[in-house]
């Protein structure tokens, strides 16, 4: 069950990432191009080693995945430095409702598995439903217009890149070309914060700071551990949105963490309950 493993630890990794910048209150545009410029070097060594791969679609889709992650990560560090990490994470189920259909409708394997076994799909489905439910619950007050509009762009772009990287990412050649493809995200995203600098948001703050670097260093290192995670449980998972659904848990490791370190949380603890315990049904399905 190594995609199940993967997806738990990226949900755990996930929820430390989201509350980094509750704590530092950066703005998402300087965290994202310095932590993506200290990754890229934390990545580098291990680069010059790899073998590159011979897949012509590789590249594009790594390009296309670190500009996307630009743009979401902004976002989400955003919302999280104004509102909590929690809001950050609420693209979740939507991006994983169109990677679900999109895969069922590319995947001849997917297509097969929900006809053989439908059970296993109506199961996935319930526990998901039931998942995105005890998610709106947590934090009902979390949710509003103004937060959707801005998640917009993050849904679509988390989707797709979810979608692409699976294409070019197969088990059989996945952990040499890791290091490669992380490598290139974070430089795309690294190279076009920099090429943003003349229209950066707030210019009139200077774009380094001693919390600006913290935060960065502890982003680099998370991001990087997180989305090594990611590539591995979407290679292996039976649909890539399965991965989505394990990190419906975020907010509850958020939670858990909060209530440990004393940090105010109004998340209600039984619809954390209930996020588990559809955790659970959906792992039953890939049995």
């Amino acid at each position: 069950m190594l995609w199940l493993t993967s997806a738990l630890a990226h949900s755990i990794v996930t929820a430390h990432n989201a509350d980094i910048n509750r704590r530092y209150k950066q703005d998402g545009y300087r965290l994202n191009t310095f932590r993506s410029f200290l990754a890229a070097l934390l990545w580098l060594p291990m680069v010059i080693i790899s073998p590159w791969p011979t897949n012509i679609y590789f590249y594009p889709v790594a390009l296309f995945a670190g500009l996307s992650m630009m743009v979401t990560f902004t976002i989400g560090s955003n919302l999280a430095a104004k509102h909590n990490g929690r809001v950050a994470l609420l693209h979740v189920p939507l991006s994983g409702v169109i990677v679900f259909i999109t895969w069922l409708l590319i995947s001849e394997k997917a297509r097969l598995h929900f006809i053989e076994q439908p059970e296993d799909v109506i199961i996935a489905l319930i526990a998901g439903f039931i998942m995105v439910f005890a998610l709106a619950k947590m934090r009902r007050h979390d949710v509003s217009w103004a937060i959707f509009v801005q998640l917009i762009p993050k849904i679509f772009l988390a989707a797709a890149a979810t979608i692409l990287t699976r294409l070019v990412m197969p088990p059989e050649t996945l952990f040499q070309n890791v290091p490669v493809f992380l490598f290139i995200v974070f430089t795309t995203c690294a190279v076009a914060g920099v090429a943003m600098y003349p229209w950066r948001p707030k210019p009139e703050k200077p774009f380094f700071n001693k919390n600006l670097v913290k935060a960065s260093s502890l982003s680099a290192i998370g991001g990087s551990i997180n989305h090594t995670f990611f590539l591995i449980a979407i290679a292996y998972a039976p649909n890539p949105a399965y991965v989505n659904l394990i990190a419906l848990l975020t907010p509850f490791w958020l939670m858990l963490y909060h209530k440990a370190r004393g940090i105010p949380d109004n998340a209600d603890p039984f619809s954390g309950l209930i996020l588990v315990l559809g955790a659970m049904a959906l792992v039953t399905t890939s049995f």
